[in-house]
């Protein structure tokens, strides 16, 4: 990994944290029973440019990259991965 990328990586991290101040959750959402909607608003936001670095909306594959960055700083600091599992429901089978 190059020195930019992963200073950029460092920040989306940054963002990240700030982002689960706000609303009161771990950074790794090891006490959270269903992560997802904590990141879906996370991309929203990022992609509408709120979150992002410099306030203006940014495309689809930056925000796939920032999700990408958050979930490997997760992995690496060693957060559970059982409540990121898709739930099967053998009923719409």
């Amino acid at each position: 990994i190059g020195a930019q990328r992963a200073k950029s990586q460092d920040n989306t991290w940054i963002i990240w944290c700030d982002f689960c101040a706000e609303h009161h959750v771990d950074p790794l959402l090891q006490a959270v029973t269903d992560p997802i909607p904590y990141l879906q608003v996370f991309a929203q936001r990022y992609r509408d440019g709120r979150l992002a670095k410099n306030g203006q909306p940014v495309r689809a594959r930056t925000v796939e990259d920032s999700l990408r960055a958050v979930g490997q700083t997760m992995a690496s600091m060693g957060a559970k991965t059982t409540a990121w599992k898709v739930p099967t429901n053998s009923s719409t089978v």
